[in-house]
């Protein structure tokens, strides 16, 4: 499948990578995927990642490694499945307070690998 970031606010990214894989047993859904960007050109708004191969029957957080974002604006990133949908939601905890990482806090080398499993 081929991961796409997307904001509230619109716009488009281009990528240097967009890579995603999967395997479905029964239920479960197992996956895997890596984003490079190499220009943000997405405007201010909540940040998902699009593409899932199969939508999530529940919310189910997952596992993320982030790097290369605005300096000193996220002190962690946490992403999740949403409910009957094929999109991660990414959210942010700094200063005490999580909620919805906004796209403008994306660089032109802003890098994301998320993996997990879900519930279809």
């Amino acid at each position: 499948f081929t991961p796409t970031l997307v904001s509230t606010g619109g716009g488009t990214c281009t990528y240097t990578l967009q890579q995603g894989s999967y395997t479905r047993i029964g239920n479960r859904v197992l996956f895997n995927l890596f984003v490079i960007i190499s220009n943000n050109g997405l405007s201010p708004g909540s940040l998902t990642i699009a593409g899932l191969p199969i939508a999530a029957a529940t919310t189910c957080s997952l596992a993320v490694f982030a790097q290369t974002l605005g300096a000193g604006v996220v002190t962690q990133v946490m992403a999740a499945t949403a409910n009957a949908s094929t999109a991660i939601g990414i959210s942010q905890y700094a200063a005490g307070n999580a909620g919805d990482i906004n796209a403008n806090t994306l660089t032109n080398t802003s890098q994301f690998a998320i993996s997990g499993q879900y519930i279809v």
